[in-house]
């Protein structure tokens, strides 16, 4: 037999109220459950659906200026920003093999929107947002928690990218697979069917490859026409240009002196991708000039006359497709007619061979 007495009783009710206490304390000051008790390692639902999508491509198969080096970092950080609540944000790079086009330099998912760090009883009131360095001593637990660990992956990722940038030093550009980086990009967007996406490309929108390149051409030859006929002459081998609609796509254009930063060429660049991504119109933001760079001649064209024929070449390639598709459809005109004229004899017999109608 157990006997209680007064003084346990009452002992044991302060045990409950302390108890008590506790837990009000946790739920005035941590509401929220902790994002890490439903969020993968890259702070995204696991197995979830994902609401919006930053795809991040960074072109560093070329150097840049070294008082440059951190500016696709920095504009990185920006995107990942200005994004909303729940936005995955993925990072490549520009590969090193047309087989492999893409690095892949990371991931990470957005749990919180810069709303929930404008906090009305924060001391330092401000119009505008704020990152992960400014949040206010009020902000909840669970928010803070989640802000912190975003721009720590996030940051993790801009230095990877400056890592990057700052070996990207090299005398001559061996080839940069940006359309293939490109089109791999569009094919993973077309198969995740995301209900928003966004595609950000930092480069000087140089392709450089046996197959095509911009730096052996020359401004003059940079016409979408003769690249779609090299492009479909590869069709055996990659397949047809996957296309995707419904993006935002921003390009951080880089221009490079004496290259592509003159108005001739940056309109036969421009207009180059505008017809690239058509129907999606592209928004190009300029970046700072930067100093041009040699590359190792991949197309076979050292002098103008050598560019010259190559392009006509292409020019009769896609008159003698034009006219065999205008002989295909000759054909099916044809075979068209033919049809409709053995309908019309088949109905004048089946006509004939109905009774008069009586007369009155």
């Amino acid at each position: 037999m157990v006997l209680v007495t007064e003084k346990t009783r009452l002992g044991g009710l302060a045990f409950l109220a302390v108890i008590g206490t506790l837990v009000w304390f946790a739920l005035i000051f941590d509401p929220e459950p902790r994002p890490d008790t439903i969020l993968d390692d890259d702070l995204c639902q696991p197995g979830g659906d994902i609401a919006a999508g930053i795809t991040f491509l960074v072109d560093l198969s070329k150097p840049l200026d070294p008082a440059h080096r951190e500016l696709p970092g920095a504009l990185l950080h920006d995107a990942g920003f200005e994004a909303e609540i729940g936005t995955e944000l993925r990072v490549y790079a520009v590969g090193r093999t047309s087989a492999a086009p893409r690095e892949f330099l990371g991931r990470v998912c957005k749990p919180y929107g810069n709303a929930d760090l404008q906090v009305d009883q924060a001391k330092d009131q401000r119009d505008g947002a704020r990152d992960c360095d400014d949040i206010p001593a009020q902000t909840p637990l669970a928010v803070r928690d989640a802000a912190e660990r975003f721009c720590a992956r996030r940051d993790a990722l801009v230095a990877r990218i400056d890592a990057l940038a700052g070996s990207a030093d090299r005398d001559s550009v061996p080839h940069a697979y940006l359309i293939e980086a490109l089109e791999d990009t569009a094919l993973e967007f077309e198969e995740r069917a995301l209900p928003a996406a966004r595609l950000y490309v930092f480069s000087d929108m140089m392709q450089h490859a046996a197959w095509y390149s911009h730096l052996d051409l020359g401004w003059q030859w940079w016409r979408f026409e003769d690249f779609a006929t090299m492009r479909g002459q590869r069709l055996e081998a990659v397949g047809p240009r996957p296309v995707v609609a419904d993006i935002d796509v921003t390009l951080y254009l880089v221009e490079r002196r004496g290259v592509n930063d003159q108005p001739s060429s940056r309109s036969a660049l421009r207009r180059f991708w505008r017809q690239y991504f058509a129907p999606i119109e592209p928004a190009f933001e300029e970046q700072p000039k930067m100093a041009p760079y040699d590359a190792v001649p991949l197309m076979g064209l050292h002098t103008e006359v050598e560019r010259t024929k190559h392009v006509l070449q292409q020019e009769r390639e896609r008159l003698h497709e034009e006219r065999e598709r205008q002989a295909r459809e000759g054909r099916r005109l044809a075979d068209l007619e033919a049809e409709l004229h053995r309908w019309e004899v088949q109905l004048r017999r089946r006509a004939a061979a109905l009774p008069a109608p009586e007369s009155d």
